[in-house]
């Protein structure tokens, strides 16, 4: 259980247990995914989306819980919040490069002022 420490605020913030590192989190340190619903704390979640674009399995971003019924994929939205700007860079790179062999529709595009558009 976390304590809020705010000035004559002693009240107890809701913790929750992330699934990946069975640690307890408070709310404000987990990230849902959009997809299905399943929350694990941000820095499981930026280190399981770090390893998987640096293996180049950006086709393969799921939710982490192998036993989720819905098997959300993550939007690239939540990439982008999760990673630094190289690292999102080359998720662009990847998902359009093995989006053109397998028929997607998802398109990173380099923009004149060498920023990344996304256009679906």
């Amino acid at each position: 259980m976390a304590v809020s420490n705010t000035e004559g605020d002693l009240s107890i913030d809701p913790a929750v247990s992330c699934k990946l590192c069975l640690t307890e989190q408070t709310l404000s340190d987990m990230f849902e995914l959009k997809q299905c619903g399943c929350s694990f704390c941000s820095a499981c979640m930026k280190q399981y989306i770090q390893v998987m674009i640096r293996e180049g399995t950006v086709l393969a971003l799921t939710c982490p819980d192998a036993s989720c019924p819905k098997q959300g994929t993550l939007e690239a939205f939540e990439v982008q919040k999760l990673v630094d700007q190289k690292l999102y860079d080359r998720y662009c790179k990847l998902k359009f490069e093995r989006g053109k062999e397998k028929s997607f529709l998802l398109h990173c595009v380099l923009t004149r002022n060498g920023t990344h558009g996304i256009y679906e």
